[in-house]
């Protein structure tokens, strides 16, 4: 039986999420939800669509009844990125433009960058003007030819994220 307590805090960290990000998948919405069973998992997003705190619409999950004007693909892409490293991160949030998300582990910071077909010269020059040598960026990209055109400093990784969430990651050894 699970601790009141620990829903009810389970359920702030969860709406917490979602106001932060304003639309994600529904799947990654369960994800965030540490170390718990699926079936917890789903009540407690029963819970929250019940009190409408939060939205579902098919797979997509909201803070707002109207989610679709702050659907953003990067976003959600970038969130699949961040999951990978959830049990590890202290801090997390949108970030400035160009890149989507911030986070902070223990030993280091990071933005995720969605770097869209076309953007690869723009990615470039910015971070050629505006470079903190602190952070670390992980780069999603559709392919190894976008890589091989992103070429500025900090890069950690290259980060291809597929249609169902699964993230492969590249490191330039050059």
């Amino acid at each position: 039986m699970r601790n009141r307590e620990e829903l009810v805090t389970e359920a702030n960290e969860l709406i917490e999420v979602i106001s932060t990000y304003k639309v994600l998948k529904l799947e990654q919405i369960l994800k965030s939800i540490r170390n718990k069973e699926h079936n917890v998992k789903r009540s407690i997003v029963r819970l929250l669509q019940h009190q409408d705190r939060i939205y579902i619409f098919d797979d997509i999950c909201s803070s707002e009844e109207k989610w679709t004007k702050n659907f953003d693909k990067g976003i959600i892409k970038a969130f699949w990125i961040l999951l990978d490293f959830w049990d590890e991160i202290i801090f997390n949030s949108t970030a400035t433009y160009p890149a989507k998300i911030d986070f902070i582990t223990q030993e280091d910071s990071f933005d995720i960058i969605v770097a869209e077909k076309g953007q690869e010269k723009m990615l470039n020059v910015f971070y050629s003007k505006v470079r903190d040598a602190t952070i670390k960026h992980l780069v999603a990209v559709e392919d190894e030819e976008q890589m091989m055109k992103l070429t500025f400093e900090g890069i950690s990784a290259f980060c291809v994220v597929s249609n169902d969430g699964n993230v492969s990651y590249y490191r330039n050894e050059g």
